[in-house]
C-alpha cells in the first residue's frame, strides 16, 4: 500500500520471521556537511493490518520526535514562507527587489497554496506553470527558481524524500518579447465594460487599469492607507525605481469605482467578495478570464496598462506626466521627485482628458 510522503511505511522483511511486518519512518541527519536519510524501525507485527494500524496511530500522536507526521507537513505556501525565513537568515543576502519578484512568482502558483507540499503531483504543478508561458523569460525564470529552492529545502528538512523531488521533471517555456502582442481595448470594448459594470464581477478592476495605467499586480497590492479619496490619488507601484511608490491620479470617471472598493477597515483596496486579498493568479484565472469569456474579448491582463498609454497618446497628454503616472524612467535632467511634488493636480488634469 502506497503511503503519502512523510507518512512512514510498512515493509515485509525477508526470511522466516514470527513478526515479518515492520513499521519504519525516515529522518535526515547531517554528516560531514551532507544530509543523509536514515530509517527508524519502531515495531514488528505478525499481520500487515496490525502494522498499518500502528503506523496510523504513530502519525496521530507525538511518539517519535524526529518523525515529521503527514498532518504536520506544510502546505505549499507554508513551505515558501519557511524557505523565505531560512534564506533571509543566511549571510548571502538577496535584494528586496528580487524578493518581490519571488513573492510574485509564488503568487503565480496560488492554485497550489493550500495543498500539502508532499502530496503535490507533477501534472498539477506543471499545469500552474503552463498558465504563465505567455509571460517573459524573467517571469518564468523566477517561478523556476522558487520551485527549485522549495524542493531543495523540503528534501533538506525531510519534508519529502530525495527521490520525490519533482523539480527536475517540470518543463518551462515562455514567449519571446516579439511574440508578446498587447492590444489596446477599442472604444467599443471600453463601452461594453462600462455597460457591464457590477453586472460581471471585477469589470471595475479592468476599467481602473485602463484609466490609471496600473499593472494588475500593482493594483492588487495597493493598501488602503495609500488611497487618498479626497485628493484623488493613490500611491503604489512595483518593478523599477521609477515605478515604486509613484503617484497615481484617480480620474473622475473611476472615482466612484475606487470609493466602492475602499474600506478603511481592510488592509488592501482590492478584496474578493469574501473580504480576502486577491493573489494575481487567482484574479487572472477566476475573474479576468471570466470577464473576457463572457464579453467575447481577447486581451491579456496587462492590456489595460497598454490601453492607458494609447489613450494618453491620443489626447496628446504631457509626456512627463505620462511617464510619472506609468512609472517610466526619466531623462537624467528630469527628476521624479521634482515633478511628483509639482504636478499632482496636473497629473489629475491629464487623466481627466481621457
Amino acid at each position: 500500500m502506497r503511503m503519502p510522503n512523510g507518512y512512514g511505511s510498512v515493509i515485509k522483511l525477508s526470511g522466516k520471521r514470527r513478526k515479518p511486518y515492520a513499521v519504519r519512518t525516515s529522518y535526515v541527519v547531517e554528516e560531514d556537511g551532507h544530509f543523509r536519510q536514515k530509517f527508524k524501525y519502531h515495531e514488528y507485527f505478525e499481520k500487515a493490518e496490525h502494522a498499518y494500524a500502528y503506523l496510523a496511530e504513530l502519525n496521530n500522536s507525538g511518539l517519535v520526535s524526529e518523525h515529521i507526521k503527514f498532518t504536520e507537513t506544510p502546505t505549499f505556501k507554508e513551505m515558501y514562507d519557511k524557505w523565505k525565513k531560512y534564506r533571509k537568515a543566511l549571510p548571502d543576502k538577496i535584494s528586496e527587489k528580487t524578493w518581490r519578484n519571488y513573492d510574485i512568482a509564488c503568487n503565480h502558483l496560488s492554485d497550489l497554496h493550500h495543498k500539502k507540499f508532499n502530496a503535490l503531483r507533477t501534472e498539477e504543478v506543471q499545469s500552474c506553470i503552463n498558465k504563465w508561458t505567455c509571460k517573459s523569460s524573467s517571469t518564468v525564470s523566477c517561478i523556476r527558481t522558487v520551485l527549485n529552492n522549495l524542493y531543495k529545502y523540503a528534501v533538506m528538512n525531510n519534508y519529502i524524500e530525495r527521490n520525490k523531488d519533482l523539480s527536475t521533471f517540470f518543463v518551462y517555456s515562455w514567449s519571446e518579447p516579439d511574440e508578446q502582442i498587447h492590444s489596446r481595448y477599442t472604444n467599443e470594448e471600453i463601452e461594453a465594460l462600462w455597460a457591464n459594470l457590477y453586472i460581471i464581477n471585477n469589470v471595475d478592476l479592468i476599467l481602473i487599469t485602463i484609466y490609471t495605467g496600473l499593472r494588475p499586480t500593482e493594483l492588487l497590492e495597493i493598501t488602503t492607507d495609500n488611497v487618498h479619496i479626497d485628493e484623488q490619488y493613490m500611491v503604489g507601484g512595483i518593478k523599477t525605481s521609477a515605478g515604486i511608490d509613484r503617484i497615481i491620479p484617480i480620474a473622475d470617471k473611476i472615482l466612484p469605482l475606487i470609493k466602492n472598493r475602499y474600506d478603511p477597515n481592510r488592509r488592501y483596496l482590492v478584496n474578493n467578495r469574501y473580504g480576502n486579498h486577491y493573489t494575481y493568479g487567482s484574479y487572472v484565472s477566476a475573474n479576468f478570464n471570466t470577464v473576457m469569456n463572457r464579453l467575447h474579448m481577447q486581451h491579456l491582463p496587462h492590456d489595460g496598462r497598454h490601453t492607458f498609454a494609447s489613450l494618453m497618446n491620443d489626447i496628446g497628454a504631457n509626456d512627463v506626466c505620462v511617464k510619472l503616472i506609468m512609472g517610466h524612467s526619466m531623462n537624467n535632467d528630469v527628476t521624479k521627485g521634482t515633478y511628483t511634488h509639482k504636478t499632482k493636480e496636473q497629473l489629475l488634469a491629464e487623466v481627466n482628458k481621457i
